[in-house]
């Protein structure tokens, strides 16, 4: 392990695993708390080591200091259930001679107001000693050689790690704003290095820095041809992009062509039903999502900040919504009842039954669903936009429109609440410079948005004369839920152009 100022959490991160293993090292690259005390006591050897921006130099200082045939590595950060105690444990005493490099799973746990529950990332976690074995880059370290071009087998485990550095919203930032820096250091290096351009793209994107990413992304795209691993998390990013700012069209060409390479990706065919919903292609969307949930699930693939529930929450949602859509009410209930069933805990599954009810009128049950979402996180929110719903519904906009402005300082990045307030706006016939500025306001989320495009054309030239009929149609999001936090991408579904109910 390399740690700093880590004492308040290294205690839990140790306690759970410390007895399996005959040896623990950490390299402690600076602390001015109790890091080192506390590792002490769990039987560590602590080295310190003086920080010098690069993270592999002081992995790789840990790996000197090591003498056992096989090395684990984990972050402070990092917890492991006593299940996937009881699978290492398993491992470990499998353990032969034989050269193997395992991966696991490594969820990363978001912050309350994120879009994303989780994201899952692969990461090879053990691995046999090898003196060729060196960690390399400044961040986002990985082993170089790749274990695999030395021979040692590559083998996925069912083992979890559960990574909780990015629950706090305000110390994310601060992570991306660092490992941007170091990124930008070994770019200056090596421009060409399609590795590094792919990180910077994801770290521009994280931070809100889309033009900058975009400008990464198409150069990997153009440089990796022969990299699958590479170029397939480049079109995801790549499509999260244009996805979060409403361009469904750009997305929809760009998704064929990841999908012409990777058929079966269950992501990559979740985000393209997102942007082809988007675009009222709801037989191809049923298609897509039906795809994913009867083909095999895809097993001992390597993930890089995927969604980690596509399969078993996204997809069946976005189901649900296509359904209620085409006004299939009682299928969607009992698609998306289902799913609330399994994820009880999720606002935003809540929040589905909830459009689904409202289209039904069945005020009753519209009653109990934001009664459970005050057990959710973010439930608040939630039901929130449900009673606004139901008021704008009833043809209730003044009441409708002040709910949702009660709301959006709450959750300013949800796009779904600014289109829902520009609508309550046409509808009640507000001044034109309120109505334009409420696009505006959508704009500035999702410059591609069409709909907030077309209010805004109309409006300047019939001086705001000019609203929707059909709410039912209009939208950001097959299932909202984005937007809470101020630079998360997507992964819940779908927040794109339309209201009919997202990293």
């Amino acid at each position: 392990m390399i740690v700093r100022n880590e004492g308040h959490q290294l205690e839990e991160c140790l306690s759970p695993v410390a007895n399996l293993f005959d040896d623990i090292v950490i390299v402690d690259t600076g602390s001015q708390d109790e890091s080192r005390q506390v590792a002490r006591r769990y039987g560590a050897r602590v080295f310190d080591f003086m920080w010098c921006d690069d993270f592999s130099a002081a992995r790789n200082e840990s790996l000197k200091q090591t003498w056992g045939d096989w090395i684990f590595w984990l972050d402070a950060d990092d917890r492991v259930s006593q299940d996937n105690v009881n699978r290492l444990a398993c491992l470990f005493d499998s353990l032969t001679k034989a050269p193997k490099a395992f991966m696991m799973r490594t969820v990363l746990h978001l912050d309350e107001q994120a879009r994303d529950r989780e994201r899952v990332t692969s990461h090879l976690r053990l691995f046999r000693r090898d003196p060729r074995l060196r960690w390399s880059r400044l961040v986002h370290e990985a082993l170089t050689p790749w274990p695999t071009a030395l021979g040692h087998e590559a083998v996925f485990t069912d083992i979890q790690i559960d990574h909780l550095g990015y629950q706090d919203a305000r110390l994310k930032q601060r992570k991306l704003r660092r490992n941007l820096r170091l990124l930008q250091m070994e770019f200056a290096v090596s421009p060409d290095d399609p590795c590094i351009l792919m990180d910077l793209a994801s770290a521009y994107a994280q931070l809100g820095k889309s033009a900058d990413s975009r400008q990464c992304l198409h150069a990997v795209i153009a440089r990796s041809a022969c990299l699958p691993l590479l170029l397939r998390r480049a079109y995801t990013t790549l499509g999260e992009l244009e996805n979060a700012e409403g361009n469904f069209a750009v997305s929809a060409q760009l998704l064929e062509r990841a999908l012409h390479r990777f058929p079966s990706d269950e992501y990559l065919l979740y985000m393209q039903s997102e942007a082809l919903y988007n675009l009222g292609c709801h037989a191809e969307v049923k298609a897509k999502l039906i795809k994913i949930l009867w083909q095999q699930p895809q097993k001992d693939c390597f993930r890089i900040g995927t969604p980690g529930d596509v399969r078993q929450r996204l997809a069946r949602l976005a189901l649900g919504e296509v359904l209620r859509v085409e006004g299939a009410l009682a299928e969607a209930e009992e698609v998306v009842r289902d799913v609330v069933n399994d994820f009880p805990a999720d606002a935003s599954t809540w929040f589905f039954l909830g459009r689904v009810y409202i289209d039904w009128r069945q005020w009753k049950k519209l009653d109990d669903v934001m009664a459970r979402l005050s057990d959710c996180a973010n439930g608040g929110v939630f039901a929130g936009l449900l009673r606004a719903w139901s008021q704008f519904t009833r043809g209730e906009w003044l009441p409708a429109e002040r709910t949702l402005e009660e709301l959006i300082p709450q959750a300013p990045c949800m796009t779904l609440l600014r289109v829902l307030r520009a609508e309550c706006l046409h509808h009640r016939d507000a001044s034109p410079m309120m109505q334009i500025q409420a696009c505006r306001d959508i704009l500035r989320l999702q410059p591609h948005n069409r709909r907030a495009l077309q209010i805004l054309e109309r409006l300047e030239a019939s001086g705001g004369r000019m609203f929707l009929n059909d709410a039912a149609i209009l939208g950001t999001s097959m299932i909202v839920g984005m937007g809470l936090a101020d630079a998360a991408l997507p992964a819940t579904p779908f927040d794109g152009e339309r209201m009919t109910v997202s990293r």
